[in-house]
């Protein structure tokens, strides 16, 4: 019976870590970056098309103007954060795989019995 070779798993696990990594590094990479200006137009536009679904017009009373401003900006920034949070730990999980089977390799050289 022929025998197995220990390389198998790390060579798939650093073929799938760089994959990862590779990919949403690209997509860190990628993700917009928003400033105020831009996060403001986007709440007043998310505000209006909220109020517009529900058939509700536009509050005239600044305080409650503001609260409902804050409440799709905090919906807002949750999202964006989300994002970034999620791509981020796809990054992360792809380079321990990386580390992972750079650890194994390391590991089946130093126990390789000389021939």
């Amino acid at each position: 019976m022929k025998k197995r070779s220990p390389v198998g798993f790390p060579a798939a696990l650093f073929a799938v870590g760089l994959g990862m990594s590779m990919y949403y590094g690209y997509a860190w990479y990628q993700l917009p970056v928003y400033n105020d200006a831009e996060l403001a137009q986007s709440v007043d536009i998310n505000l209006a098309m909220d109020m517009q679904r529900q058939n509700k017009p536009m509050p005239t009373d600044p305080a409650k103007l503001a609260e409902l401003k804050a409440a799709v900006r905090a919906d807002l920034d949750a999202v964006v954060s989300k994002e970034r949070r999620e791509t981020l730990g796809a990054f992360s999980a792809g380079l321990i795989g990386l580390l992972l089977a750079l650890g194994q390799f390391l590991l089946l050289w130093r126990l390789r019995k000389p021939q």
